[in-house]
């Protein structure tokens, strides 16, 4: 059977078809092999479901190598994840490692992961879990990821929860409800609200509409009467100003006046308070004599007043016995 020129175009296309993706396979594995660049291992103390074989590694969002392995590490505990960074970005990386730290975060709502890597901060704290073995490779730290944080968080919040004593909370509760109520009652609470009431109405009452009337109507010749004292207020306070004006200008005007006014008080003042002093020197003077004279007119006195009472003496005598002025003997020279 001789064949057709449409067959053998078919088969051509299906030789060449098959030679060529036999060759980019070809490429594409001797370009993996020689472009393996720098393998570094990381480990997490978390599931890693969803990461797998060439999941991409990145950089702060820019991808830098794939994951080359995933096994259980030799404490049985922890997963390590092998990282091979490409040719190009394995001596950056080499020069972070110390600094570099791992992360597990996933791709959108699909449930793949990836492994971030990032710059740890100076005073961030070191969550890499601590190593009991010889790693295989240079290892790069690692951190929980944002998923176990948060359950972490939310188990933090439910022990706290289950700290909480509700029972004792609720006894106390209705502890405090049985007290509000026995107090409630015990205060009379329909007295309460009768003695509101009557204040309410009692209120209501003194703010009746004709009270209100009358307290606005005096309010509002109250506000006019305090109008009328402001503007005359006003006036007199312009008229003392202007009284002012007038005695500075006066002053003003009057000063040489005034300046010899106030030099020739003040020689007076001194004058009169020289004749106030010589006045009080003169009184001290003539009050010293007075009481000299004073002195010797009480002695003068004293002597009339003995005299007096020895011819008051010798009256009775003489009155009594006539005869003693002619015959009576002379006074001894003691008497």
């Amino acid at each position: 059977m001789k064949a057709t020129p449409l067959h053998v175009a078919v088969g051509l296309f299906l030789t060449m078809g098959i030679a060529l993706a036999t060759g980019v396979v070809i490429w594409l594995g001797a370009s993996s092999i020689l472009d393996r660049g720098a393998v570094f291992v990381t480990y997490f103390d978390e599931s890693v479901q969803g990461l797998s074989m060439d999941s991409p590694v990145k950089y702060r969002g820019v991808p830098v190598g794939r994951v080359s392995g995933i096994r259980i590490a030799p404490d049985a505990r922890l997963i390590a994840v092998e990282i091979t960074i490409s040719k190009e970005h394995a001596p950056a990386m080499e020069a972070r490692r110390e600094n570099a730290v791992a992360t597990l975060s996933n791709v959108g709502i699909t449930g793949a992961m990836f492994v971030e890597i990032d710059t740890r901060h100076p005073h961030e704290p070191n969550l890499s879990p601590p190593l009991t073995f010889q790693p295989p490779a240079p290892v790069i730290a690692s951190r929980p990821s944002e998923i176990k944080k948060l359950f972490r968080e939310i188990d933090t919040i439910a022990k706290q929860v289950q700290a909480v004593d509700f029972a004792g909370i609720s006894h106390t509760t209705l502890q405090v409800l049985h007290t509000l109520d026995t107090t409630l009652k015990a205060s009379r609470v329909a007295d309460i609200a009768n003695a509101t009431l009557q204040l309410v109405q009692d209120v209501h009452h003194a703010l009746s509409r004709q009270r209100l009337e009358r307290l606005a109507a005096d309010t509002s010749q109250a506000a006019h009467a305090l109008r009328g004292a402001a503007l005359a207020a006003q006036t007199q306070v312009a008229e003392l100003g202007a009284l002012t004006r007038d005695l500075r200008s006066l002053v003003a005007d009057n000063r040489p006046h005034l300046d010899a006014s106030l030099a020739a008080l003040a020689t007076s003042a001194q004058n009169l308070s020289v004749l106030l002093r010589q006045t009080q020197e003169t009184i001290s003077t003539v009050s010293a004599t007075t009481r000299e004279g004073q002195d010797r007119l009480l002695t003068t006195l004293d002597a009339l007043e003995r005299s007096a009472a020895n011819l008051e003496s010798l009256t009775t005598h003489l009155k009594h016995q006539p005869s003693l002025l002619l015959f009576s003997a002379p006074p001894s020279a003691t008497e």
